[in-house]
């Protein structure tokens, strides 16, 4: 256990139900995979209940899109970004940049 949840059960509790959420979408993700609907966990959009709290679950799920709702995971019909692979709504084609990261090259 990292020092930094070393006595901090708060944390640790949080990040237990973390890796139990990652856990479950990882198996509902995995079928989609086995039957080529996806070919990696980025070309899922997943929906969460609202309980399971507020963590920006795309970076801990490697997937495109989360959302709040019943669960469930599809594949996405968004467009891929062509610098950082997630399928978002305002890339207008494959290749295209997401606002994310066509901000961050015109900072660069």
């Amino acid at each position: 256990m990292g020092s930094r949840l070393r006595g901090n059960t708060q944390l640790t509790e949080k990040w237990a139900q973390i890796r139990e959420t990652r856990a479950l979408v990882t198996e509902r993700i995995e079928p989609l995979r086995r039957e080529k609907v996806v070919r990696s966990s980025l070309e899922a959009e997943v929906w969460l209940p609202d309980e399971a709290g507020d963590v920006d679950f795309e970076e801990i799920f490697i997937t495109s899109t989360v959302h709040r709702g019943d669960w469930d995971v599809k594949r996405t019909e968004n467009h891929k970004c062509g610098r950082c692979w997630r399928h978002l709504p305002e890339v207008v084609e494959d290749g295209a940049l997401c606002n994310r990261c066509d901000t961050l090259l015109d900072a660069g």
